[in-house]
């Protein structure tokens, strides 16, 4: 299993900002379906219709970084945006993944880690093989010195 147990700042930054903007988020939609429901004034619908794509685009924003430093400290490479346009979203001054980006993106390190996970099981069963093998030959040992009285 991949745990990075020197998480970088940025990285911690970045967890704790995409759990408050989940928070913002949940409550600008409630906000929104209270005012739906009331039939308030358009205008004060569309205000919290913008609130809720506004967090969303962040959101989006804050994953994308993170998995893009998840991404790095596997190794993984991934289109840029000349490569794959379709894979990013940007504005004026910034790009970043788009839904078709994070999900394939999001594939590539789950199956780099799955890697990771299978390549340690393999060493960890067989220095367990090992292992148990060689107390075998020593119980062995021990049992055939016993027999002639040397122990």
């Amino acid at each position: 299993m991949y745990i990075n147990i020197f998480r970088s700042q940025s990285e911690n930054r970045l967890r704790k900002e995409r759990s408050n903007l989940y928070g913002m988020r949940a409550a600008a939609l409630s906000l929104l379906v209270a005012r739906v429901a009331t039939k308030s004034d358009q205008a004060e619908i569309t205000k919290y219709e913008t609130a809720f794509h506004e967090l969303e685009i962040k959101i989006q924003k804050v994953e994308s970084e993170l998995l893009k430093i998840d991404a790095y400290y596997l190794g993984i490479e991934y289109p840029t945006k000349e490569d794959k346009r379709d894979w990013w979203t940007s504005n004026e001054t910034e790009s970043w993944l788009s839904e078709k980006g994070l999900i394939h993106l999001n594939k590539l390190v789950k199956d780099e880690k799955r890697k990771n996970m299978e390549w340690w099981i393999t060493i960890f069963a067989s220095l367990i093989g090992a292992l148990t093998g060689f107390v075998g030959a020593v119980i062995a040992l021990v049992a055939i010195l016993h027999e002639f009285g040397r122990i």
